[in-house]
């Protein structure tokens, strides 16, 4: 008995099949290269900040002067620098930065930190200068023990001094996809690394999300 064979009943032909596996490949590629690239990018960023502060650390040791990185965190790349200042005995002015600040309160840490500045100077040897953060990547907020409260803007810097002591201090990190921290210790040279989801569902601006989870993550590294 011949049996006729209809369109509905034949299957897929190999360029039909060819055409969407190619469609499928395209699209994973463009899905796990856009996640490869910004996680490269984020650990670029950490490699590169870690580095600097044990570069910093090795440093002070030689110069016998105290060492900051100093973060600007307004500019677009935000940038970075390693640079020397005064010996061991100089004394850090107070400083005290916080979310609301009256007139009289910024101008007196405009001034103080324009007469810091000129106590330091780029060391030539560390990338030439300035360090750029990479494309796609944004770091966040900076808690160090000189402050009371994360620094989200302007200018703030972390300072190695001649002993090998640092600034006790965490570094948040971000991508839109997630954040890392890098946890620096007072007295020695362990850096911790930490990874942390975002939750891309939930409703809101991401950078105020971003804002959020690192105002969480330096909450709780003052609990430690």
């Amino acid at each position: 008995m011949n049996k006729t064979i209809t369109s509905n009943d034949r299957g897929f032909t190999l360029i039909e099949m060819l055409v969407a596996l190619l469609l499928v490949t395209i699209v994973l590629t463009v899905v796990t290269g856009t996640s490869f690239s910004t996680r490269r990018n984020l650990d670029e960023a950490l490699n590169d900040i870690e580095r600097g502060i044990r570069f910093s650390a090795d440093e002070a040791a030689l110069r016998n002067a105290m060492i900051r990185i100093n973060f600007n965190l307004d500019e677009d790349p935000q940038k970075w620098s390693v640079e020397f200042g005064p010996d061991g005995n100089f004394v850090l002015p107070a400083s005290k930065k916080t979310l609301v600040q009256s007139r009289e309160e910024e101008d007196e840490e405009k001034s103080k930190k324009k007469a810091l500045d000129k106590k330091f100077s780029s060391v030539k040897e560390f990338e030439d200068g300035q360090k750029d953060i990479p494309p796609g990547v944004r770091i966040i907020g900076i808690g160090t023990t000189l402050n009371q409260a994360m620094v989200l803007n302007g200018e703030n810097a972390l300072y190695i001094y001649p002993t090998g002591e640092k600034d006790s201090a965490i570094i948040v990190v971000a991508t839109d996809d997630e954040l890392a921290s890098i946890t620096v210790s007072p007295f020695t040279i362990d850096l911790k690394r930490k990874y942390y989801s975002i939750d891309l569902e939930s409703e809101g601006d991401i950078t105020d999300k971003q804002v959020e989870m690192a105002e969480e993550i330096y909450q709780e590294w003052l609990k430690e």
